[in-house]
């Protein structure tokens, strides 16, 4: 299976939490990662680099 979130509709749950909640929900360990800022969509500073993890155990 894929998962996946909308890059267009992602706000990173940015002040509502630490992580993005789609990260922690995500099924697959490492499914979700950085990629480059949407315009016009918030964006977290704390970011992390390109193409990593999100979250690691």
């Amino acid at each position: 299976e894929i998962y996946y979130v909308y890059a267009d509709k992602c706000v990173e749950c940015v002040d509502y939490f630490d992580v993005p909640a789609c990260a922690e929900a995500c099924p697959t360990e490492g499914c979700i990662q950085w990629d480059d800022c949407v315009d016009g969509l918030p964006c977290s500073e704390n970011r992390g680099e390109k193409g990593t993890p999100v979250i690691e155990d």
